[in-house]
């Protein structure tokens, strides 16, 4: 055997599966790079601080006795100014995976691309001074490392996870610098230094106890207090790009205080270890720094709270050895104290109770000590999971909208699809009748191929059934990807539906009394009676769309298809795209456009995160209907809210277009199209809370862009003498509605600014023009009871559905296994009827029971409960 031969089989026995020397082996390379990778990085923000700051290249900046000085302000206001910078440059990129994540969904597939980009923005924060430590990039570029190590030597799935985690194991250790084997190797001291404790009882666990207790409070509140703080500034009106500078702001204000709130807390740690300082000083320092670290995480900067948990737990501590020494003399020193709540703070906020209590041991080498800390850890950790659930990592995922409590493997469930699992010869339902479409929440509650098997079990499970059909290959692809968008958080639903206001219910006149363009169906008026309901007071934003793509990673129509249409005018070389559609020649078929880029590629929304979402589809708008748990409105509650109290007004506002000679709402001015000449200082889109709101508080109800609702386009039907109850739109046709007008509405063309006006547009098509806002029932009160659970127990062919309202009958037929939701609105009643081959009887009325129906053949399929009201 040649010598490359022997070496090559060599490390395939080596490295071989199962094979725990060549792991072994594995694993301290990965140690061994992780340091370097944690020297290097920490060298370069020592860098920074003694360029910045002046500060001894080998001290810490917290440590370091400043003075107060402009720069404290100015050079986190910079790092604030880069960090906006790089999130710019790598908009397009969309989230960072993270360890956690990696080794979570995507069996420990890490980017190194993006690992630079968070060791970037690390340096951008901890660098310059901001209250976050380094963990961020000294684990993901540790991890990253380890990940395309293990991907390069094709390791199987659960290696790749181990060694990811190996990764940023090293990088903590590195990070402390405290190890057990470094300290027994080298002969140094520990880094703490306690006096010695001796035989501890088991009354000695108490102050530790409750120390554990108090910790795991604190960690919940900086926790929530980083949330509050991203509100806040989400709520705010300053600029997605300056958040940053203007958290730069606040904490080199706070540091002007006292200075050992920069950076990660590391030196101040120590300083406080060392020395003493009196219980209201400690206290003091404990609140600028928690506020510190939430402005900087909440303010857009990178960073973690695990070394600033630690100098916050150390402080906990060592305030409650104050009262201890009273109560209990000689018991545990302040420093003791300050270990123990430095594991128990860190345990409640980064989690790992033995990971902490081993930390506790390699600073102090004490074993006393090291138990009474496992009993802190344990008892924080125990109360944090009971009463909050999540580490701040975990936490950070699940306001994100992903169900990820821990590194635990359950991406492999994820990517196991329906399409994998099913047979093949399924014989598959064919497409539901159009004139069904509207009695459906989902288009069929259905298994879809790319489903995985996670999503198909919820299915099962919330739809009480045991057995599904998968729909036919013409089943429209929009919709299945509709049906894909995993739902968010009810913690996200519900901060969304905060933002709704109340609409009253109750009769009002929809429509013109005569139509301004007579194929727009807007007149006559007739008297419409709806429930209460909430809908959002503003259009959805660029900022809120894209945290929607961010946690579902949704791509619109026009990103599917490539282009989008966009007005010729917005363009700076508008010759260069086709004219599309025929007859109107001002709009432009663009490569690339879409919602985060609306003039095409190399655009992008900086500076309009607050103006409406434009390039939507209705799909679009479907799909961000179904992560957020809100729904579009329909017509009429649109134009209900529109009109704002008013009765018979062209405006919201009133009758007068300018109201006191001012602009009122974002139309065309000048020339259409040929020239804007932007008298209201508004080319383009404005921003959704631009102007004044109309009586229910809603913002630019006409004008700006178009905004999609639930109905379909058609005639509206007679009128009569009583109010129509919640009108739903006809049960046919492909249009659907469009209400509200845009900026590129003009008196010479496109009068369709009105409360009652509306136009049609097909649902994948989507223009520079088109968005939509959200709106749900008013707590308490739906669209009706859901009717009981159908079980079809036939082989008949299809059923006959006959849906019955003040004595009008429509009669449409349904395939026997196209699972239908609907609910039956007031003085409504559903028949179902055999039509064809078997034996289906019976009916249903507004009751709650399960319809009981004749069989004479095996189950085929559930019916689920009913819902008429759309997405």
């Amino acid at each position: 055997m040649s010598i490359p031969a022997r070496i090559s089989w060599l490390r395939r026995r080596v490295f071989a599966r199962g094979g725990e020397i060549g792991f072994l082996l594995l694993a301290i390379l990965v140690g061994a790079l992780a340091g370097v990778v944690v020297s290097v990085i920490s060298f370069l923000s020592h860098l920074l601080h003694s360029q910045f700051y002046g500060v001894d290249l080998k001290a810490g900046l917290s440590g370091s006795d400043l003075q107060a000085h402009w720069k404290m302000i100015a050079v986190p206001v910079a790092g604030g100014l880069l960090t906006s910078l790089i999130l710019h440059l790598r908009r397009r990129r969309g989230s960072i995976v993270d360890p956690v994540e990696a080794n979570a969904l995507y069996g420990g597939r890490m980017s190194m691309t993006d690992s630079i980009g968070v060791t970037l923005q690390n340096l951008a924060s901890n660098g310059f001074g901001l209250s976050a430590g380094l963990e961020a990039a000294y684990t993901q570029v540790a991890s990253g490392l380890a990940s395309k190590l293990a991907l390069k030597l094709k390791l199987r799935r659960e290696d790749v996870r181990v060694l990811v985690g190996c990764g940023s194991a090293g990088a903590i250790g590195a990070a402390i610098t405290g190890t057990l084997i470094s300290q027994a190797l080298s002969g140094h001291a520990f880094a703490i230094e306690i006096d010695a404790v001796g035989a501890i009882s088991a009354f000695d666990f108490l102050p530790a106890l409750g120390l554990g207790v108090t910790c795991a409070a604190l960690g919940i509140l900086v926790m929530m207090t980083v949330v509050w703080t991203e509100r806040l500034a989400s709520k705010s009106r300053i600029p997605i790009w300056l958040r940053p500078a203007t958290g730069g702001i606040l904490v080199g204000g706070l540091a002007i205080i006292t200075p050992e709130i920069l950076s990660s807390g590391h030196g101040a740690m120590h300083l406080n270890l060392e020395n003493a300082a009196p219980w209201s000083a400690l206290l003091m320092l404990f609140v600028l720094k928690a506020l510190g670290s939430a402005i900087t995480i909440g303010s857009g900067f990178r960073g973690g709270l695990f070394f600033a948990s630690l100098l916050l737990g150390a402080l906990v501590g060592k305030i409650a050895a104050v009262p201890l020494e009273w109560l209990m003399p000689g018991m545990l020193s302040p420093t003791a104290m300050a270990v123990i709540g430095m594991s128990a703070f860190g345990t409640a906020v980064v989690g790992g109770p033995l990971s902490m209590t081993f930390l506790a041991l390699e600073l102090t080498g004490e074993f006393p000590i090291t138990a009474l800390t496992l009993a802190a850890t344990i008892t924080s950790s125990m109360v944090v999971r009971q009463t909050f659930g999540y580490s701040f990592s975990t936490w950070r995922f699940h306001l994100r909208g992903k169900s990820i409590r821990s590194a635990h493997d359950i991406g492999w469930i994820r990517n196991l699809t329906v399409g994998r699992l099913m047979r093949a010869d399924v014989r598959a339902a064919p497409d539901p009748s159009d004139a069904l479409s509207d009695f459906f929440l989902h288009q069929g509650n259905v298994l879809l191929p790319e489903m995985n098997a996670r999503q198909a079990a919820r299915l099962f499970e919330t739809n009480h059934a045991d057995v599904a059909a998968p729909p036919a290959a013409g089943e429209q692809a929009y919709m299945a990807r509709v049906m894909a968008v995993t739902p968010a958080s009810p913690d996200v639903t519900a901060e969304l539906r905060d933002r709704l206001k109340p609409v009253p219910g109750g009769i009002f006149e929809m429509g013109a009394r005569k139509s301004t363009f007579v194929s727009d169906f807007d007149s006559p008026r007739r008297k419409v009676k709806l429930r209460p309901f909430l809908m959002s007071p503003v259009s959805v934003t660029n900022a809120d769309y894209a945290r929607f793509v961010a946690a579902t990673g949704y791509q619109t129509v026009a990103e599917q298809e490539g282009w989008s249409f966009v007005f010729h005018l917005m363009l700076d070389t508008p010759e260069a795209w086709p004219v599309t559609p025929p007859g109107l020649p001002w709009w432009r078929k663009v490569d690339g456009a879409c919602w985060s880029a609306p003039e095409g590629i190399g655009t992008d929304t900086a500076g309009r995160e607050d103006h409406p979402v434009t390039h939507i589809a209705w799909y679009d708008a479907l799909a961000y209907c179904r992560w957020s748990g809100l729904r579009l409105p329909t017509e009429a509650e649109w134009e209900r809210a529109a009109r704002g109290g008013l009765a018979k007004q062209k405006f919201p506002w009133g009758n007068e277009m300018m109201p006191g000679g001012a602009y009122a709402m974002n139309t065309f001015q000048g020339d259409f199209p040929t020239r804007n000449s932007a008298e209201d200082g508004r080319a383009g889109t404005a921003p959704v809370n631009a102007f004044r709101p109309n009586g229910y508080g809603m913002f630019n109800m006409t004008g700006n862009v178009w905004e999609w609702v639930g109905d379909r386009f058609g005639p509206r039907p007679p009128t009569g003498r009583l109010p129509e109850f919640d009108p739903r739109g006809p049960d046919t046709g492909t249009a659907r509605v469009q209400r509200g007008g845009s900026f590129l509405c003009h008196v010479s063309y496109c009068d369709r600014y009105h409360v009652h006006s509306r136009t049609r547009n097909d649902p994948d098509s989507s223009t520079a023009n088109c968005g939509f806002r959200v709106a749900c029932d008013s707590a308490g009160g739906g669209a009706c009871s859901p009717g009981g659970i159908i079980k079809l127990l036939s082989y008949a062919e299809k059923l006959a559905i006959c849906v019955s309202s003040r004595g009008e009958f429509t009669r449409v037929f349904v395939p026997l296994t196209t699972c239908i939701r609907s609910v039956l609105a007031e003085g409504c009643c559903v028949h179902l009827m055999a039509a064809g081959a078997g034996q289906v009887r019976g009916f249903l009325m507004d009751s709650q029971e399960p319809l009981s129906l004749a069989r004479e053949f095996e189950p085929a399929l559930y019916l689920l409960p009913f819902s008429r009201r759309p997405v």
